[in-house]
């Protein structure tokens, strides 16, 4: 009896295929999306005045609950990009996806000045002294919403990559 080649065997399907790396991808990528937020919301709580004499466990939850919200405008900005793009997977693709990718992060950065003018205007929201600002906004949440994407957008090409070696 012939054996099947490994890359059959293993996977059941040709390598590089986008949209069967994007279905196992896309726990991942939403995973990865939350993480990176949650560090992020962590780490710029301090720069917010909302945030001085709260305790550990609401400072958790509060920054969890940012980073559902980034999880969300993450999910937007994807969904826009797909459509522009034609292509759920664009993420995945062999040449790199700068205008889906752009459109992603300026929908980012729209949605977070939307936000961020709304919760400062409501009072829902205060920046503390140390929180540089950039036209009255805090410049961490604009940074936020071009170092987090970058870097998930990366890490998932990476995973990709090193996953197509492995099936080589």
């Amino acid at each position: 009896m012939a054996e099947a080649p490994i890359q059959a065997e293993r996977t059941g399907r040709p390598a590089g295929d986008a949209a069967a790396d994007g279905r196992r991808s896309l726990p991942y990528f939403a995973a990865l999306t939350l993480g990176l937020h949650y560090m992020w919301e962590l780490g710029q709580a301090r720069l917010y005045r909302n945030f001085e004499g709260v305790s550990f466990m609401r400072h958790a939850f509060t920054c969890f609950r940012a980073s559902l919200g980034d999880v969300l405008i993450a999910g937007i900005g994807y969904l826009l990009a797909a459509l522009l793009s034609r292509d759920l997977w664009w993420p995945l693709k062999d040449k790199w996806p700068w205008t889906p990718a752009a459109l992603w992060l300026a929908t980012g950065e729209a949605i977070t000045i939307a936000v961020e003018r709304w919760a400062l205007g409501s009072g829902a929201s205060t920046y503390g002294r140390s929180m540089p600002t950039v036209l009255g906004l805090g410049l961490s949440p604009l940074l936020q919403w071009l170092i987090v994407p970058a870097v998930t957008l990366l890490l998932i090409r990476r995973a990709r990559y090193v996953r197509l070696r492995r099936e080589i």
